[in-house]
């Protein structure tokens, strides 16, 4: 009796026991039923303004590295939810200014081939963009060199190099009897031809435009330095000239800027000063060019001839025969 009364409440109290468990396991399936249910119905899909506006860092360990023809740029990833992408750019220019015109790639990854050309130096600088569209600061520059394929242009210039493929196709013209002594000659006078004709029918009126209008020209400032009249030009210019008709016949004067020089010689009077014994060549002077009477007494000054200026027989017998002043 005893022992079974013992086993009655041992078993009672697991029951209870058992009952408590199962209540508590029941109360905590509800509870987490009715979080992940307010969870639901609270949640949303992730868009980027949900996402905290953290601005990234600096890129860092950015390295570029030439091949032929492509250049290979790197830089440390951050696997952060708030980058959105990472910005490359690029440049020949050491030390330029990033901007729009540079932008060479935009994406979410660590590493950009970049396309360029032989015998080029490019500079390349990187940052990251977060989901909110603010920056990040640039990186610090990469610098790589594509391949150096050794040209004409780099061993002689461009300019020499350029005249040593005209040389080339001259020669390889000349090898292959496509180029001949004859067919240049020919080119040549087809080319003077042309150039003849050209000038010819392009140039000529022009060329004849111009010199009526140089002779318009030389006409008119003629016209403009000659004056007539009997009244003395004011205002003259050097070299201008003047017919003087107060007097008849008129007389030719050129201003020399201080007076009107005389042109026209009228009498011997004219020529005072003008016509010295070293002009007058031996012999100039001879019977035949002097008229009868036209040197007389009054054309002679007084003691102007003296024994010193007659030579030793120049006055004869037959010279002095006169008919109308002497008679022997």
């Amino acid at each position: 009796m005893t022992i079974m009364g013992s086993v009655d409440i041992q078993f009672t109290n697991f029951t209870q026991l058992g009952n408590g468990a199962q209540e508590t396991a029941n109360t905590a399936k509800e509870t987490a039923e009715a979080a992940l249910e307010e969870a639901q119905n609270n949640a949303g899909p992730i868009t980027d303004d949900r996402i905290e506006n953290i601005t990234p860092e600096k890129p860092l360990n950015v390295m570029a590295s030439g091949a032929f023809k492509t250049i290979l740029v790197e830089w440390e990833f951050v696997n952060a939810l708030y980058i959105a992408n990472y910005e490359v750019y690029a440049s020949q220019v050491q030390g330029f200014t990033p901007d729009a015109s540079n932008l060479v790639f935009q994406g979410k990854t660590s590493i950009f081939t970049y396309q360029a050309e032989s015998n080029q130096q490019w500079y390349f600088r990187v940052r990251a963009l977060n989901t909110h569209g603010v920056a990040g600061p640039f990186s610090d520059e990469a610098m790589a060199q594509t391949a150096r394929v050794i040209s004409d242009d780099i061993l002689f210039g461009p300019e020499v190099a350029a005249e040593l493929r005209e040389l080339s196709k001259t020669a390889d013209l000349l090898a292959d009897g496509t180029l001949t002594i004859e067919k240049i000659r020919q080119d040549a006078l087809d080319s003077i031809n042309q150039d003849a004709t050209t000038y010819t029918d392009a140039e000529v009126e022009a060329a004849k435009q111009k010199i009526l209008g140089d002779m318009n020209t030389a006409v008119s400032t003629k016209e403009d330095k000659i004056v007539r009249g009997k009244t003395i030009p004011v205002d003259p210019v050097v070299g201008q000239l003047w017919l003087d008709e107060r007097s008849t016949p008129s007389v030719w004067r050129k201003w020399t800027g201080a007076d009107w020089e005389k042109l026209t010689r009228n009498d011997f009077s004219d020529l005072t000063g003008k016509v010295e014994t070293n002009q007058i060549t031996d012999k100039a002077i001879t019977d035949a060019k002097i008229a009868l009477e036209a040197v007389k007494g009054e054309h002679i000054q007084n003691n102007s001839i003296g024994n010193a200026k007659l030579e030793i027989g120049a006055i004869t017998e037959e010279k002095m025969k006169w008919s109308h002043h002497l008679l022997f």
